[in-house]
């Protein structure tokens, strides 16, 4: 007899939660999980600052470098992410953990990085959330103007709420669906 869990090293689109009957969750389609990546991989800086940083630090020779440091490390270390969450199937400071027990400290320092990370991306995003409205319902705002009222507090509560709901729905609902529309 053959548990599904024992199963799911034959499909790369495996999800990582588990669901409250211990069923552990996956991606409905390969798109999905590639349109997430994608979206994890490129992140607002890359689109937002990159065109800035390639113009202060010498154009061309900084992007050559640029593609050189993303293939060589960028790559790696998303390919290496991808081989110890399938194959430990558990948190990232678990999975450290088990690879040897002092590295449980690396990952503790891997979350606290991504939630530094993922908190300058929900002020962007509020950033960017509060202009779409005040934009639609004609509010003429300078950024200063904007920084000194409630506008960003509100918007980075709204944005926070909104991701919470796209991750506690599941992989399939949430993040899947989310992704597809966001990247394309």
């Amino acid at each position: 007899m053959t548990n599904s869990s024992d199963n799911s090293h034959s499909s790369s689109i495996n999800g990582g939660n588990s669901t409250a009957t211990g069923k552990r969750e996956r991606w409905n389609s390969y798109s999905g999980f590639v349109f997430a990546s994608i979206g994890a991989a490129v992140g607002i800086g890359n689109i937002w600052r990159f065109p800035y940083i390639v113009g202060e630090n010498g154009g061309g020779a900084f992007f050559l470098t640029y593609i050189i440091v993303l293939f060589t490390f960028g790559l790696s270390f998303m390919m290496l992410e991808f081989v110890v969450g399938r194959y430990y199937k558990t948190s990232v400071v678990e999975s450290m953990k088990r690879i040897q027990k002092r590295f449980r400290y690396v990952g503790i320092l891997i979350v606290g990085i991504t939630f530094s990370i993922l908190s300058y991306y929900l002020v962007i995003l509020g950033w960017i959330l509060s202009f779409f409205f005040l934009m639609i319902f004609g509010i003429n705002l300078s950024f200063n103007d904007y920084t000194n009222s409630l506008f960003p507090i509100l918007s980075f509560l709204g944005i926070s709420i909104i991701n919470f709901l796209i991750i506690k729905t599941d992989i399939r609902k949430g993040l899947e669906r989310i992704s597809k529309i966001a990247v394309l």
